[in-house]
């Protein structure tokens, strides 16, 4: 009987020409694999990343029928697939796993997501790597501190039911429990108008990490940051009586409620969405209820879902005592270190 070896890899992507982490495996990963290895491999990942979302951390294993496997011999693997692998592929680190490693029996993830926010134009060259949120005619200014504290309200343990949408296909049959905990959720600057959004959690729900960032970004965008059910300020005479009539309006002439919404003075618009209205913006409190029972109060859902091509699997985590996998993931690690020292200007 052949034996076989089981060989783990921390690969990036770029996953914009890619439909996902199947298509990046079917594509480009295992053709190169079985062309090196000489034999059928079977690939199986840590995360199934979605169609435009793109890797720092990705880990994958197989196995493969041969005796040993040196340390030149692993090295000459990886540079041996970097040389096949498209520009948008490669292999970071090389490692051997005991039989019993499974990839998806991981401590958790860090997924990062590139935000640009203010008024300024868009850059051409990050369009595939980062959202732009441009600042509206009217609206009030990015809320640092409001962003911070959505931030913040997301991490621990809640119910994200309400960030996350339903799976596709066969698994939306699937009963997946929707209790998740994030222990870390932070924004730093890594530039004048750029943000890094960061996320650290046990798992993650289908698209969980985009509708996180997705409701960081309205919370932050403050259309109703005072307003919204009247909230931490009073809103003069006048919005009052105009929310109350959009309030009036919501179930019955969705298009008049939005008309009367938008008519409040520049500056303090009312969030149409406030008032199941359509879409808008996101109230601090909202986001506390939906993660406190799991939904949100209104009856038409919350768009949240950010952009895919903003999000990175930065990192996924396994115990320090994994074998040989943990030199790979500390000089990961160390790498990352060197990084943070670059763009440490603000940490939220």
């Amino acid at each position: 009987m052949v034996a076989l070896l089981r060989v783990a890899l921390v690969t990036a992507y770029d996953g914009t020409p890619y439909r996902g982490w199947a298509d990046v495996r079917d594509v480009a990963l295992r053709p190169a694999l079985e062309r090196v290895l000489g034999q059928p491999i079977r690939v199986e990942a840590a995360s199934r990343t979605d169609a435009g979302v793109h890797a720092r951390g990705q880990v994958c294993a197989f196995d493969v029928e041969r005796a040993g496997m040196s340390p030149d011999e692993l090295a000459k693997l990886q540079y041996s697939l970097n040389q096949l692998l498209p520009p948008e592929l490669s292999v970071r680190h090389t490692a051997l796993m005991p039989s019993s490693f499974d990839p998806r029996s991981n401590l958790g993830k860090e997924y990062r997501y590139a935000l640009s926010i203010g008024a300024g134009a868009r850059d051409p060259l990050q369009r595939l790597y980062e959202w732009h949120v441009p600042a509206r005619r009217g609206a009030p200014a990015w809320d640092a501190e409001a962003a911070a504290a959505a931030a913040r309200a997301l991490e621990g343990t809640h119910s994200f039911g309400a960030l996350a949408n339903t799976p596709r296909g066969s698994e939306r049959k699937k009963v997946v429990d929707p209790v998740c905990t994030l222990s870390r959720v932070r924004l730093h600057r890594t530039g004048r108008t750029r943000l890094s959004v960061r996320l650290t959690g046990s798992r993650f729900l289908y698209k969980m990490a985009r509708n996180s960032v997705g409701a960081i970004v309205r919370v932050g965008s403050g259309l109703c940051r005072n307003y919204t059910r009247w909230g931490r300020t009073e809103p003069p005479k006048r919005l009052i009586e105009r929310a109350r009539l959009a309030e009036a309006l919501g179930s019955l002439r969705p298009d008049l409620a939005l008309r009367e919404a938008s008519r409040a003075p520049a500056g303090r618009r009312l969030s149409p969405l406030a008032f199941g209205a359509g879409s808008g913006e996101l109230s601090l409190e909202e986001l506390q209820h939906a993660l406190r029972d799991g939904a949100f109060e209104r009856s038409r859902s919350v768009p949240l879902t950010a952009p895919a091509h903003g999000l990175v699997l930065h990192r996924v985590n396994f115990p320090p005592e994994e074998g040989p996998f943990a030199g790979a993931v500390a000089k990961v690690a160390l790498e990352e270190e060197e990084e943070e020292e670059e763009c440490q200007d603000d940490v939220w």
